[in-house]
């Protein structure tokens, strides 16, 4: 059978199992008797068991299958789920990860597994560990039920929720299997469990779900009493094996979940789905962008042409383009949740080597970026996570003595704020002095003691990422909160976005990202400085303004304007970019001066041009070789009448501002 028109699937597929199973097994580790997660894991070590037999990689179908003896073992109470057997799993997924990077390089699955399947064989063969009593919050269940729906069944999520539904009306089930959600959306082969209290009529029951059509068979047991059929129809067996399995077991002794919420109203039926490849989304944008372009060239087409049907035709082509535009960067978001879920693993595992206690939390996985802002992201939240982990963390004897709680907090947390995307890595661990970041920055001459005291607390903090003061870590003072923190301000910088730092010692910590949610197709202000026109992010912009020329004082040679409370610098943009004679013109007044407010590391900045153009959604261009790596450029865009604009890097100009002024 020839398999290679399947890989990319196979591939894209084999990952989401590997994160499923790496999600169940640290959901285990927390809640040993899980029953929704453990079947979670089952199913996608089975399924990944299947799909690789079938694609020839013969490694990977064997530790999948070796994981499947243990994992079914579980299921059925002959084994405990120790740490041993935790770590032991964690292993096989990372060696499974490894044998798919394989896949992927084009190498197949390469790799002895030998020694660990016979670690899992070990495991499953070594004397089983009395299993302890479920948790007294699981809700007492005194019945199991077995469903089983016709093989042609359909619609498997609505059939399952007119069961939950018939079967309520005798008695709620405290709990399923597959858990409810599962349920809902059609996930499980021919069978599923409900669970009852001890009070419910078990006779009652099996008449209610009887009623419903499609289901075939149906079998009651009492927990802790061997299962006995009820009067059925011919398709009626006395017992049920779990989905995959072709003999018979005894079910396990259920634990329960929490129903579904009563206020549901019927079953979420998921919205099919189509795998595209991410060269396609790629060119599409692209094409979106050329027809951005030429939006631009009809507007200023119709402009010159004074026709009422010519602009309504251009309007109604601006609005699907909106559409169009809107629907495809659409497309291209991807869930957080996508690289958040790598999160909770690496913690745990760096926690663990450690011998530090720590719970880690995540809140809004669910928020979409764009994929290639969520894969810049990536690195930097790597680099705050570990920071937290090895430098923010103390060690539970430390927390003992300082009368902190255990296990110690780490949380990261997503939400959108209007156009942008923020992001938060927050510890309770034992935070970092402003006081000596600021002595260690002045004795590695970073700064001097005059600029040290012209800086609030933010700005010392951001001290921390200057490379400079990353490459020394043992000074403990900081304790290496340093590492890693120049590449987070670099990225940041790179996609047009911020990051600040909050802390106080012996209390914890806290970063935030905040970029905006896509860059493929981004609102730009259009300037001219002498006879060209550039183009600013709006991200990076605060306002515009237009001071009298009056207004304008200098302090220390430096051209300065009174604004709000603030005391904002005057730089000329074309003195920056080193064109011209540096003394921009306005063109809207001889008494006023176009201004652009923009600001990095909370210093604001004004920027003087020759005239203010406007607003308008231009496409990132990559520049070509012989302009990559210009400080102060960050692309290039193209108008509708086929002129070339740069984009401007503009915390590049002011980093490079700064070093002029030092």
């Amino acid at each position: 059978m020839e398999t290679s028109q399947y890989l990319d699937l196979f591939i894209s597929e084999a990952q989401d199992h590997l994160q499923e199973m790496n999600q169940a097994l640290l959901s285990l580790e927390k809640r040993p008797d899980d029953l929704g997660q453990l079947e979670a894991f089952f199913r996608a070590a089975h399924t990944l068991k299947s799909m690789s037999a079938t694609m020839g990689f013969q490694q990977m179908a064997a530790l999948a299958h070796d994981m499947e003896d243990l994992l079914d073992a579980l299921r059925h109470r002959e084994r405990h789920l120790t740490l041993e057997v935790v770590d032991t799993l964690f292993r096989c997924l990372d060696v499974l990860g490894g044998l798919l990077q394989q896949v992927i390089a084009g190498h197949g699955d390469t790799g002895d597994t030998a020694a660990l399947r016979a670690r899992l064989r070990s495991v499953l063969e070594s004397p089983a560990a009395e299993v302890p009593a479920a948790p007294s919050a699981i809700p007492e269940v005194g019945w199991e039920m077995l469903v089983e729906v016709a093989p042609d069944c359909v619609l498997r999520g609505p059939r399952a929720f007119l069961v939950w539904k018939r079967a309520s009306t005798v008695a709620p089930p405290v709990g399923s299997d597959p858990p409810p959600s599962a349920l809902r959306a059609g996930q499980y082969e021919d069978r599923f469990r409900l669970f009852f209290a001890p009070a419910a009529d078990p006779v009652a029951l099996e008449k209610a779900v009887y009623s419903v059509s499609e289901v075939v068979a149906v079998t009651v047991r009492q927990v802790g009493v061997e299962a006995f059929p009820t009067p059925a129809p011919p398709a009626a067996v006395p017992s049920v094996p779990p989905a995959g399995e072709a003999t018979p077991v005894a079910a396990p002794p259920p634990v329960a979940e929490a129903p579904p919420p009563v206020a549901e109203a019927g079953p979420a039926v998921a919205a099919p789905l189509v795998r595209i490849k991410v060269a396609l989304l790629d060119q599409l944008l692209e094409t979106v962008a050329d027809l951005v372009i030429n939006r631009s060239r009809m507007v200023q087409i119709a402009r010159r042409f004074s026709s009422p049907d010519l602009d309504e035709a251009v309007e109604a082509y601006a609005t699907a383009l909106e559409r169009l535009q809107e629907t495809v960067l659409t497309m291209r978001m991807t869930p957080a949740a996508q690289v958040f879920n790598r999160f909770p693993r690496m913690v745990r595992d760096l926690a663990h080597q450690q011998g530090k206690e720590i719970r880690f939390e995540m809140e809004g996985a669910e928020i979409e970026l764009d994929r290639t802002i969520l894969e810049k992201v990536s690195d930097p939240l790597v680099h705050l996570l570990r920071n937290a982990v090895d430098h923010g963390i103390e060690s539970p004897e430390e927390r003992r003595r300082a009368g902190k709680p255990l296990p110690a907090c780490i949380r990261l947390r997503a939400r959108r704020v209007q156009d942008k995307a923020v992001i938060e890595v927050q510890d309770d661990g034992r935070g970092m002095s402003s006081e000596k970041i600021a002595r260690v920055a002045v004795e590695r001459g970073l700064v001097t003691a005059q600029e040290v005291a012209e800086m609030d607390e933010a700005a010392i903090f951001e001290l921390i990422c200057r490379p400079d003061f990353s490459t020394r870590t043992e000074v403990t003072g900081v304790s290496g909160r340093g590492i890693g923190m120049a590449v987070v301000k670099q990225v940041m910088e790179e996609i047009g976005g911020t990051l600040e730092i909050e802390s106080q010692p012996g209390v914890g910590s806290r970063f935030q990202l905040a970029f905006p949610l896509t860059m493929a197709i981004i609102p730009a202000l259009l300037v001219r400085v002498e006879r060209d026109t550039y183009a600013l992010p709006l991200a990076h912009v605060v306002r515009t303004i237009e001071p009298q020329r009056s207004e304008v004082r200098f302090m220390h040679h430096q051209a300065v304007l009174s604004w709000g409370e603030r005391v904002l610098p005057l730089i000329s943009l074309a003195d920056l970019l080193q064109i011209g004679q540096g003394k921009p013109q306005a063109t809207v007044g001889e008494e006023t001066l176009p201004v652009i407010v923009v600001e990095r590391a909370r210093q604001r900045y004004g920027l003087v041009v020759d005239e203010i153009l406007g607003k308008e959604d231009i496409v990132l261009k990559p520049l070509g070789p012989f302009l990559q790596g210009i400080e102060g450029l960050a692309g290039a865009t193209i108008r509708g009448a086929g002129e070339i604009v740069l984009i401007l890097d503009v915390p590049g100009l002011l980093r490079r501002l700064a070093r002029e002024e030092q």
